[in-house]
């Protein structure tokens, strides 16, 4: 039992790492880029409403190992970030798409 909840950890620790990557690299990119104007509390709200949300919807079905388990920071940081940075880019280019569209009419 315990080696089950610690790789359903492992998995939740990946999680956490890409999404908190994810959205301080990515608001970041686009406040520099576009001067886009989000208060730091707001990033704090949307990291602790997000981490609090997949924890209590994730159901992780793993298989328990023959053998113990330990923590593998390296994997777990490296996959994050290479994760996180990935959403990050992603977010940029999808506000890019968005931001040089005209199906969004601007009101004045």
């Amino acid at each position: 039992m315990l080696i089950e909840f610690v790789k359903c950890l492992f998995s939740l620790q990946i999680y956490a790492v890409s999404i908190t990557i994810c959205i301080v690299l990515g608001l970041k990119l686009l406040a520099l880029i576009w001067q886009f104007d989000f208060p730091p509390f707001m990033v704090l709200i949307i990291a602790i409403l997000n981490d609090g949300t997949i924890n209590a919807i994730s159901k992780d079905t793993v298989k328990p190992s023959p053998h113990p388990e330990s923590w593998k920071l390296a994997e777990i940081f490296t996959t994050g970030i290479i994760l996180g940075g990935y959403l990050a880019m992603v977010t940029v280019i999808f506000f890019r798409a968005a931001y040089k569209t005209n199906f969004f009419p601007v009101r004045r």
